[in-house]
């Protein structure tokens, strides 16, 4: 499997991944509080703007998970494409760690949400490098 199909298939595991938020845009409240309890051992208060922000945040998870999946159509063409969002991806990571900090949330929650965007970010980058100096395959056909 050359560097392109493994580039493909990392953004496709990521983008199903990410995809899979979309289910949460449809969870009541009273699911989305069982698993805050789960988490952060508290209630999620019950205010329009709780409901409003979990279910968005949730659907532009989803949204960008079916970027990934278009990209992952034409890898090749989208190389440019790919590293800038990667780019987009370890600027993210590192500011979704520091509002994790500033917000007190738990060193387990910082933990799993920043840092790993940050290390996807740079190994996508780096990747998507050496496959724009991989030279082109053509079709023996």
């Amino acid at each position: 499997m050359d560097r392109l199909n493994i580039l493909t298939w990392i953004l496709r595991l990521h983008g199903v991944f990410l995809l899979a938020a979309l289910v949460p845009v449809f969870f009541p409240h009273a699911l989305m509080d069982n698993i805050h309890k789960a988490i952060l051992l508290e209630s999620l208060p019950q205010l329009p703007i709780t409901g409003y922000l979990t279910r968005s945040l949730s659907l532009v998870y989803a949204l960008h998970g079916s970027i990934c999946l278009l990209l992952a159509l034409n890898v090749r063409q989208y190389l440019p494409l790919i590293r800038s969002i990667a780019i987009l991806h370890l600027i993210f990571g590192l500011v979704l760690t520091g509002i994790d900090f500033v917000s007190e949330m738990p060193m387990s929650w910082v933990l799993c949400e920043g840092p790993p965007i940050v290390a996807f970010a740079i190994f996508v980058y780096i990747f998507a490098g050496s496959c724009q100096t991989q030279p082109q395959q053509h079709d023996a056909n």
